[in-house]
């Protein structure tokens, strides 16, 4: 029984670390334009993020680690 409850910690634990997402969200101006792309994972910004004018000229770039800018912003 006991090696059964092991097992199964074991096995929900590993589940839990695959259900993290990563997903790159985009944001636009009202005209359409490209504003932002943003990293984030499980609803945290985590990784890079680009961030543009309204002409597409890249604004700043920022690294993000568990929501928190780490590093330079360029």
């Amino acid at each position: 029984m006991k090696y059964f409850l092991f097992i199964l910690l074991i096995i929900f634990i590993g589940c839990a670390c695959i259900s993290a997402q990563s997903v790159v969200k985009k944001f636009y101006y009202s005209s359409g334009k490209l504003k932002s792309e943003i990293s984030f994972s499980d609803s945290l910004r985590d990784g890079p993020a680009k961030f543009y004018y309204e002409n597409g000229n890249l604004k700043e770039e920022r690294n993000y680690v568990n929501g928190r800018v780490e590093g330079t912003v360029k």
